[in-house]
């Protein structure tokens, strides 16, 4: 399993996030993952946009 904060692409983390999602029951390890791909996604998302008024 790659880290998701340093080793993961965008596009990986799309896939693991679809991943998780589609699961019916996700134990407390996946659960955990899911929040940290979602956190990472967010703020990998925050940090490509220009500032506003810019």
């Amino acid at each position: 399993m790659k880290d998701v904060r340093r080793a993961m692409t965008d596009t990986e983390l799309v896939a693991e996030l679809n991943r998780l999602e589609s699961q019916n029951e996700l134990g407390r390890c996946e659960e955990l993952r899911l929040q940290i791909v979602r956190d990472e996604l967010v703020c990998r998302q925050s940090e490509s946009r220009p500032p506003v008024g810019m």
